[in-house]
């Protein structure tokens, strides 16, 4: 094997309804291997730390056995195994680089989200007077909600791979892998934020179905 897994280079951009239908596919084709190894890393989680770091580490798993596929050099899990497991707490560093860094990202966009809202919510009760004051505040919320969300999914997009060069580079750490994630994905974001958005509600129907087969 060479001293990277495969090359970034090997695959091409593909439009949103593309990357969907390959994600279909590949999951398709290896339902049982990825199904097993997406339960036992929930199972991880109950357990604090170790069990985290395991969990960060199958998801990395994941992301080389898919990566495997897609440039045509599959592995088995054992082989893979081999490369992830020694990294399970660079995985877990990467997960919690990612996720301090989104949520100091979400309270910024909160901040500004609310002060363009109230800014905004004032400008409306000058024009509208006091019958204009739900009209303002209903616009007002309709704005943080959107300045948050789009603001941290752009971010989130940028990170969406961050665990992935680790699973599949050599010589790399966390801190060089979610560097790597923001690197690869400077020219899809908008795309990336596509395939979210459609993955979203792919799978929407089914979070339906078990918030009403488990209601709270």
């Amino acid at each position: 094997m060479s001293e990277n897994f495969g090359s970034s280079g090997q695959i091409q951009p593909l439009s949103i309804g593309n990357v969907v239908s390959a994600a279909v596919r590949l999951y398709r084709s290896h339902l049982k291997t990825y199904l097993k190894l997406a339960l036992i890393a929930h199972l991880w989680i109950i357990v604090p730390i170790y069990g985290w770091a395991k969990y960060a580490a199958i998801s990395g798993l994941i992301s080389r056995l898919a990566f495997g596929e897609l440039i045509y050099q599959p592995e088995s899990v054992q082989t893979a195994s081999s490369h992830v497991n020694p990294r399970l707490w660079s995985f877990l560093s990467v997960g919690f680089q990612v996720g301090i860094s989104l949520l100091v990202i979400y309270l910024g966009l909160a901040i500004v989200g609310g002060v363009v809202a109230s800014l905004l919510g004032l400008v409306l009760r000058g024009i509208l007077g006091t019958t204009g004051a739900i009209v303002a505040t209903t616009l007002a919320i309709i704005v943080t909600v959107v300045i948050v969300l789009l603001g941290l999914t752009w971010f989130y997009s940028r990170w969406v791979v961050a665990e992935v060069p680790l699973a599949v580079e050599e010589n790399i750490n966390s801190g060089e892998s979610v560097a790597r994630s923001w690197e690869l994905t400077k020219a899809s974001v908008f795309r990336i934020q596509g395939v979210v958005l459609v993955a979203f509600i792919v799978t929407l129907p089914l979070v339906f179905v078990l918030n009403y087969r488990n209601p709270i």
